[in-house]
């Protein structure tokens, strides 16, 4: 069972997958109010908000009209930015201090825009300089639609 930690979330109407079908929204700030990823305070960003289980991130998100590329597909630097919110936040979860210095994506399938997908992130391992990451993007039937791995470092004092 995943639980959320510093935000509570909007339940809007689920499918039999679990995942919400309508857009969501922020009940309470979140660290970064302004943040593009998840800032409940930016009109244009994409609001995610997170649910953690203690080994993995996750956060519900359908993609609107404006995020779309080509008609009716999510245009890949969205896919590319929720890839790398919750990659990048996964460490405030795990209480570990650090930043993402890479990530590689690769796009697996056409994200069609209005239908609800699920963004996941985990720790791969840890390193010597912090931790390897891996990311995925699933849609409702659990297909995976695009992942990145990443590198989060600890940032140098």
């Amino acid at each position: 069972m995943a639980v959320c930690i510093n935000w509570k979330r909007k339940t809007g109407s689920k499918t039999a997958s679990g995942l919400g079908t309508e857009p969501h929204r922020h009940e309470s700030p979140a660290p970064y109010p302004h943040c593009y990823g998840c800032g409940a305070e930016n009109p244009v960003g994409l609001q995610l908000d997170f649910e953690f289980d203690g080994k993995e991130l996750l956060s519900r998100f359908t993609p609107l009209d404006h995020h779309q590329g080509y008609p009716g597909i999510v245009h890949g630097g969205v896919i590319s930015s929720l890839l790398y919110e919750v990659m990048a936040n996964i460490n405030r979860y795990t209480g570990d201090d650090a930043v993402l210095r890479s990530t590689e994506v690769r796009f697996r399938r056409p994200i069609p825009v209005n239908k609800p997908i699920v963004v996941t992130a985990r720790v791969v391992e840890e390193t010597s300089s912090g931790w390897d990451l891996a990311a995925n993007i699933i849609n409702e039937s659990g297909d995976r639609l695009a992942s990145a791995t990443g590198e989060a470092i600890r940032p140098k004092q």
